[in-house]
C-alpha cells in the first residue's frame, strides 16, 4: 500500500488507520486460525453483509486475505488469513515509529500438556490432503501431538502421498470418520470444502477449524499433479505451524513442543 511521494511514515499511518478499524480487528481475528465464508462471518461477527465485503475487499487489496471458490458450493468463497504478509505489514507499521522497534521472533518450541494433545484432520475420501497433514502434523511436533486422520467417504490413499512423504508413508490408510466418534480432540481440522460442508461438527472436537485447500488429485497431467501435491504439502506445513503455535499458547506449565 505504498503511494508515490509520500513517506514511509505516511504509509506506515495508512496501514494502520485500516488494521485498527473494529470490523478489521474482528475479521482479522475471526480468521487467524480457521478459514470462513461470507455467511460464516456475519454469523460469529454479527456484521452487516455491505460492511463485511467493504473490510474484506480492503484486506484482499492489502495481501492480508486471500479468497477462493469452494469446491463443492461454487456460490460460497472462503476467506483465509495471509499470517505472513500480516507479519510484514506489521513490523512496517511499527518499524516507521523507530527502526529500534520489531516484532519477537518466533519461538523455536512450544509449551504442552501433559496429556499430549489430539488433532484429528477431515477431508472426502481421506485420500491426500487429510493424510499429508496427519504425518506433516506428527513430523512438525516431533510426535508431542497426537494426529489422525479420516473422511467422510473414504477411498484409498493416493500413491503420490508416497512420493511426497517417502517411508513416512508407511501403513497409512483410509478410515471413516465413525472411526472416531465418541473420541475427543482438542481441534478437528477440515481440508477440504466438502467435508467441511457435509460436516458443519464433529461433537467430540473441542474446537473446529477449517482449511481452504484445493484439491490436488483434481490436477490433470502426471506431473502437474505431482507438482499440486508439493504445493499441497508446503501449504499445508505452514498451517500446521501456525496450529502449533495456538496449540502452545493454550499450554500452561509442561513441557516443550518441539516444532522444526
Amino acid at each position: 500500500m505504498t503511494t508515490p511521494g509520500t513517506t514511509d511514515y505516511d504509509n506506515a499511518l495508512a496501514l494502520a488507520r485500516v488494521l485498527v478499524d473494529e470490523v478489521v480487528w474482528r475479521l482479522v481475528k475471526s480468521l487467524s486460525a480457521s478459514d470462513a465464508h461470507l455467511r460464516d462471518l456475519q454469523a460469529s461477527l454479527g456484521v452487516q453483509q455491505e460492511v463485511l465485503e467493504e473490510r474484506l475487499k480492503q484486506l484482499e487489496q492489502l495481501g492480508l486475505v486471500s479468497s477462493r471458490t469452494s469446491d463443492a458450493n461454487t456460490g460460497l468463497r472462503y476467506y483465509r488469513l495471509q499470517v505472513d504478509r500480516l507479519r510484514v505489514v506489521v513490523e512496517q507499521v511499527i518499524g516507521a515509529l523507530h527502526p529500534s522497534l520489531h516484532l519477537a521472533p518466533e519461538p523455536e518450541t512450544l509449551p504442552a500438556e501433559p496429556a499430549r494433545p489430539r488433532v484429528l484432520f477431515l477431508c472426502t475420501e481421506n485420500s491426500a490432503r487429510s493424510q499429508l497433514a496427519e504425518v506433516l502434523l506428527r513430523q512438525l511436533s516431533r510426535g508431542s501431538v497426537e494426529a489422525y486422520s479420516a473422511g467422510t467417504q473414504p477411498g484409498t490413499v493416493n500413491p503420490l502421498v508416497a512420493e511426497i512423504l517417502g517411508e513416512a508413508a508407511q501403513g497409512l490408510r483410509s478410515k471413516h470418520i465413525d472411526e472416531f466418534q465418541g473420541q475427543h480432540f482438542d481441534y478437528v481440522v477440515t481440508v477440504c470444502d466438502r467435508a467441511r460442508e457435509a460436516c458443519p461438527s464433529f461433537a467430540g472436537a473441542e474446537k473446529q477449524l477449517h482449511w481452504s485447500i484445493p484439491d490436488p488429485t483434481a490436477v490433470e497431467g502426471e506431473e502437474a499433479r505431482l507438482r499440486a501435491f508439493s504445493v499441497t504439502a508446503c501449504e499445508l506445513t505452514q498451517r500446521i505451524r501456525y496450529l502449533l503455535t495456538f496449540i502452545g499458547a493454550r499450554q500452561r506449565g509442561a513441557q516443550p513442543v518441539a516444532v522444526s
